[in-house]
């Protein structure tokens, strides 16, 4: 808790002698053409020039991701299966090149702390638990019942895309690109609560209630957790007000969460964004 909210601080830190000269850079532009250039993207004109074809914009964003990892191929979710994502903030900032004809290029830097708990009722749900069988081989297990998940991810997450800005009234936005991320920190725990696990499937080894629970160690596999993640992102945005968005997006990864395999399935992130940035400087 203590980290996340550092990195909080110094992202507002950073970002506050920025906002002022934002905001008198702002001031100081006459009122007509600023509100043609902000509309269309474009940097604002200088001493009666015309706008130019292309600019730069910096802009600051917050927002919340909800989601988490979930099974892929889709065919294993389980048929119960209630996740519980918690909605918590992120902050970024983000650098975009205005091209002519409504479109521009875009590259965030966010800090993203995601986390979702899910109850399910699963079905010979096979591990692998390397390093935890005898002699330091994997540990197989085969568990039957109802499991509760949890998860957790401090990320350093960088987007980039392309964006296309609609012709007409309403500053209607679609974007899409990708995105690579560093995970500074992760936790995956699958706590089984009812049930029973064997070695193979359909064999009982153990009888598995509240009272009755493996080891720690075995149902926790944050050990096992990847560094980094990558996927595709898709989006909305719309300019409500001047140098003012909220958007939507869609992030798919592309890579298992974890470094090993531990399930018979890949875990890959599933994230919807919801977002809400200010244009601080066109230059």
């Amino acid at each position: 808790m203590k980290n996340r909210l550092a990195i909080y601080v110094i992202f507002m830190l950073l970002l506050m002698p920025m906002t002022v000269r934002g905001v008198r850079a702002h001031d100081s532009i006459a009122a007509p053409e600023t509100v043609r250039g902000v509309q269309d993207g474009r940097s604002p004109a200088k001493n009666g020039e015309a706008a130019p074809a292309w600019s730069n914009i910096l802009t600051v964003q917050v927002g919340t991701d909800i989601g988490g990892a979930i099974p892929v191929p889709f065919s294993y979710i389980p048929d119960v299966f209630v996740p519980t994502p918690k909605v918590l903030p992120n902050v970024g900032v983000r650098y975009g090149i205005v091209l002519p004809k409504g479109w521009s290029l875009g590259a965030e830097v966010n800090y993203k702390h995601v986390e979702m708990a899910a109850d399910a009722i699963v079905l010979n749900m096979r591990a692998s638990l390397p390093g935890m069988g005898a002699d330091g081989a994997d540990m197989v297990q085969y568990f039957s019942g109802r499991a509760s998940m949890d998860m957790a991810f401090d990320i350093m997450e960088v987007p980039v895309y392309v964006r296309y800005r609609f012709n007409g009234r309403g500053g209607h936005n679609i974007l899409f690109g990708g995105y690579g991320a560093w995970v500074i920190s992760s936790r995956f725990t699958n706590d089984p609560v009812n049930g029973f696990i064997g070695s193979d499937p359909n064999e009982v080894d153990m009888i598995v209630t509240p009272e009755a629970q493996i080891p720690a160690d075995q149902k926790d596999f944050s050990r096992y957790m990847s560094k980094w993640d990558a996927g595709l992102l898709v989006g909305y945005e719309n300019s409500f007000f001047k140098r003012i968005r909220v958007g939507l997006r869609l992030s798919v990864g592309l890579k298992d969460i974890f470094n090993v395999k531990v399930l018979e399935y890949k875990m890959l992130q599933m994230r919807g964004t919801i977002t809400l940035s200010y244009d601080l400087w066109h230059f």
